[in-house]
């Protein structure tokens, strides 16, 4: 899908941008950072998908804890890996901000600290810690280093973007089979990455 802003897209020169607060015109502040997929909890399947345009073509931010109806729900999203991303394309994106990816992990959602019932978003820097376990299931704060997990990205492709072809904050990425084409850089990633077959 191609996405239109809602409002003025987020954009600066800095790994970080200006939050954006939720609003009677916008009930929903990430939508400053629009793309063609929003995915807020990785264990989800994405399979065979493209994206053309908006902010990035996916997103996947930081959410510390879930929003709307399920806001007291106890699970942090963002400790998540992926549970399949493959076969999967973005291009003609990710050029509204210079750290900006055609696939972009990173940004924030979260509840303000002065009115809890306003949501704001973080577009730049978030590192993502990702967890094979549900640890605060088990009554753990932290996910132990055993149990640490890599973000799995296979066959995909990026292509037509001005900066990077897919951008992470961190920590641990593993791409098998990436095509970049066309980009600033095939990718950014802060923390661990494996690349297989570029």
């Amino acid at each position: 899908p191609s996405v239109p802003f809602i409002g003025a897209p987020a954009s600066g020169g800095s790994q970080n941008i200006d939050d954006v607060i939720q609003s009677m015109s916008l009930s929903q502040p990430a939508d400053t950072a629009a793309a063609g997929f929003y995915i807020t909890n990785g264990n989800n399947d994405l399979v065979g998908n493209t994206a053309s345009g908006g902010w990035s073509g996916f997103v996947f931010p930081v959410l510390d804890r879930p929003i709307g109806t399920h806001r007291n729900t106890l699970m942090s999203p963002y400790t998540r890996p992926l549970s399949r991303f493959q076969g999967n394309t973005a291009h003609s994106t990710g050029f509204w901000w210079a750290d900006a990816g055609a696939i972009y992990f990173g940004g924030k959602l979260f509840y303000s600290d002065v009115d809890p019932s306003l949501l704001v978003y973080r577009p730049g820097r978030n590192a993502r810690t990702t967890c094979a376990v549900d640890f605060e299931s088990q009554g753990r704060s932290y996910c132990r280093e055993e149990d640490e997990a890599y973000m799995l990205l296979e066959d995909t492709k990026v292509f037509l973007s001005a900066s990077a072809g897919v951008t992470s904050w961190g920590k641990r990425f593993e791409f098998v089979r990436i095509e970049a084409h066309d980009v600033g850089i095939a990718i950014s990633v802060l923390g661990q990455a494996w690349i297989h077959r570029m």
